[in-house]
């Protein structure tokens, strides 16, 4: 088996995670970006950093943005459900549930532990559908309405909270629905949060478990991982004590730890670093595809302006409706 690192890229919905490992299964960098709908130039950067210090390396892939991977660089790539086992079981072998959830994926991969060789045994799994309700995506939405950073404020101000609002996570519209109400009655913004966080867990595990029998130890990955309410309310929903969650160290890259760990299986590609990011240099830089465009719009001639109606005489009385996405007036005369 070839010495040199082995290398993990997980191009995901939301981020690009790379990581690099050791032929004894240490980790030796990691990268977590957001990509801001950009993946393969944040990639491009990532890999022009990486061929100054490691310049040949085993690869492999995974995440919802593999077929890039696989296409665009001819990487052998993997799903992410065994990526994740792989890169959960790395440094947790004790975990037998583990609950990612990503920026617009959530898994829940049930473990039997591990085989002789070391390789993780799956003994179910599922997976969000296309909705992202009870993902990453989910909170960034919410946090966004109230004016807060989800990166550090929002799970800051939900542990702060004692009484978790009530809020429907099956779907953003009903989220935002119940967040005006809970506003208007004048709730506390850490309450509305925490309730947020407890919403996404909640969500998950309805959907996700559907009445399955989940036992410990518990790992978490992902990024939502980072958000101490979210945590928090996993393990009151799992009946956890606090820190009973485990976190791992590389938990926001743990699919890209994975997709590395399996490139040294034998499954991986051992390529030149300055050669993939050629590739990508060239593919970017080629024109982009043209489009037939539709035929120009024509505007629609205006109704002539209505006259001005005449000024009421006598009382007038005012009505006013603040709904939960509209907020509508009524004039009324005396007659």
């Amino acid at each position: 088996m070839d010495d040199c690192p082995r290398l993990g890229i997980d191009i995901g919905s939301v981020s690009l995670n790379l990581a690099l490992v050791g032929p004894g299964g240490g980790v030796l960098a990691t990268h977590y970006e957001r990509t801001a709908g950009q993946p393969l130039p944040r990639l491009l950067q990532a890999l022009e950093r990486l061929e100054a210090t490691s310049p040949r390396v085993m690869a492999c892939g995974t995440g919802s943005g593999r077929p890039l991977l696989a296409d665009l660089l001819g990487l052998p790539v993997e799903n992410e459900i065994v990526a994740h086992a792989w890169g959960a079981v790395r440094f947790h072998p004790e975990a037998r549930t583990v609950i990612e959830i990503g920026g617009q994926d959530s898994k829940l991969i049930i473990l039997e532990g591990r085989s002789p060789e070391g390789h993780p045994l799956i003994a179910d799994h599922a997976m969000n559908e296309i909705c992202a309700a009870g993902t990453g995506s989910f909170l960034d939405q919410q946090a966004a309405r109230l004016g807060v950073d989800i990166e550090d404020e929002f799970g800051r101000l939900a542990l702060e909270s004692e009484h978790p609002a009530p809020v429907a996570g099956r779907c953003s519209v009903f989220a935002k629905s119940d967040m005006i109400h809970l506003q208007q009655e004048g709730y506390p913004r850490e309450d509305i949060i925490a309730g947020l966080c407890y919403a996404l867990a909640r969500n998950y595990l309805a959907n996700l478990a559907r009445g399955r029998s989940l036992e410990g130890p518990f790992v978490f990955q992902g990024g939502v991982a980072a958000n101490k309410g979210v945590v928090r309310a996993f393990e009151d929903l799992l009946g956890l004590e606090p820190g009973g969650l485990i976190i791992p160290e590389h938990f926001k890259v743990a699919g890209a730890v994975g997709a590395a760990l399996l490139s040294g299986t034998g499954f991986g590609k051992v390529v030149d670093v300055r050669e993939l990011a050629g590739r990508l240099r060239e593919h970017l830089r080629r024109p982009p595809r043209t489009t037939t465009p539709l035929p120009r719009l024509m505007p629609k001639p205006l109704d002539p302006p209505r006259e001005k109606p005449p000024a009421p005489a006598g009382r007038l009385f005012l009505g006013i409706d603040v709904g939960s996405v509209s907020t509508n007036f009524a004039l009324l005369d005396e007659a």
